[in-house]
């Protein structure tokens, strides 16, 4: 079972180039640093918008032994089943963060905010994380880098 995407991501007004990820299970992964909070949030409103819009899609889903179905109850499954067919069409999402001043004081670098769960192109369970105050450089000898995504 897996996904293929290729997508663009967006902040504020900053698009990243077209990119193209399998993710194999329900795990994806991030892309950091490719813009500035400073450039793209809006003091005027106290919010950034953040966005995925998947421009191509595949899916495959290989049943063998050992599926496995849980049921949180007949009205969220079928909630949970019916989301990515509603949403099939829609190849484009935005979350709008408000009180962005706040959230700088505090979220610490390298914490995350995450949006709510949302389904786009008929996959379920999707979600936008952003680093507000950017993150930890790996390998810990360089400084931290301020306010990236």
């Amino acid at each position: 079972a897996g996904v293929h995407l290729r997508y663009r991501l967006r902040v504020g007004s900053h698009w990243m180039a077209p990119d193209v990820d399998d993710y194999p299970t329900s795990m994806g992964h991030g892309h950091s640093n490719f813009c500035f909070l400073d450039a793209e949030w809006d003091p005027a409103s106290d919010s950034v918008t953040v966005g995925v819009h998947i421009l191509e899609m595949s899916a495959r889903d290989d049943v063998a032994d050992g599926l496995r179905v849980i049921n949180q109850g007949p009205e969220r499954a079928l909630m949970n089943a019916a989301a990515p067919l509603a949403n099939r069409g829609l190849d484009r999402v935005e979350w709008r963060i408000r009180n962005m001043l706040q959230r700088l004081q505090e979220v610490p670098m390298g914490s995350a905010m995450f949006s709510p769960t949302f389904s786009l192109c008929g996959v379920p369970e999707m979600m936008l994380e952003l680093y507000p105050n950017g993150i930890q450089p790996s390998g810990g000898g360089a400084a931290p880098q301020k306010k990236g995504y």
